[in-house]
């Protein structure tokens, strides 16, 4: 599914081969450590995921920075989705190119698993959602 989910963004965007490669490794944790709670990540929620790991591997590079978000909003993520949401993006900077991720990005990124956990919920009780 990761090869498939960057070649699916490539179709989309340019992606350089070093992009190819971290983008990859941040897929392979983000299905790692989804397994590791029993969460599914269907193709199209991971495409997203993709996508957004993409960008967010952009920002670093380019020190963008997004604009700071009402702290309230933390409060509508359960806080395991934020810790996976901070592991995830924090795999990234270990490689030497930024140091923690912003609240912002891990807000963000944190709402992509939660997401697809109450997704697999629907599923899990009869309504076959996909997403």
């Amino acid at each position: 599914m990761i090869n498939e989910t960057i070649q699916e963004i490539a179709k989309q965007s340019h992606i350089d081969i070093s992009e190819i490669s971290e983008l990859k490794s941040l897929l392979t944790l983000v299905k790692q450590e989804a397994s590791g709670i029993g969460l599914m990540i269907s193709s199209e929620r991971m495409l997203l995921m993709g996508v957004h790991l993409l960008a967010f591997m952009r920002r670093v590079t380019s020190g963008e920075k997004l604009p700071a978000m009402d702290s309230s909003l933390f409060a509508e993520i359960p806080p395991d989705m934020l810790a996976l949401s901070s592991r995830i993006l924090e795999a990234y900077g270990l490689s030497g190119l930024s140091a923690k991720p912003d609240d912002t990005e891990i807000f963000l990124m944190a709402v992509h698993f939660e997401t697809a956990r109450k997704l697999q919920e629907e599923w899990e009780q009869g309504g076959h959602v996909h997403g």
